[in-house]
């Protein structure tokens, strides 16, 4: 997110938004893993799940 807070022209913007986007999918795949595998209380699990999602509606937007 660095990279985005520091683009100085909108090529640069929007690289670093496209990585950022295609990091997060890797993010949710690795979230289904752990959802799957977890053997505790899920509920911590979601909320940080969730905490993510509510990231990636913000960098969603930002994106041309």
């Amino acid at each position: 997110m660095k990279d985005v807070v520091l683009s100085e022209n909108e090529g640069e913007l929007s690289f670093a938004l496209n990585e950022v986007s295609s990091h997060s999918e890797v993010v949710v795949k690795e979230f289904v893993l752990i959802f799957e595998r977890y053997l505790g209380d899920k509920t911590d699990i979601q909320h940080v799940f969730q905490a993510f999602l509510d990231w990636k509606k913000i960098v969603t937007r930002l994106l041309p």
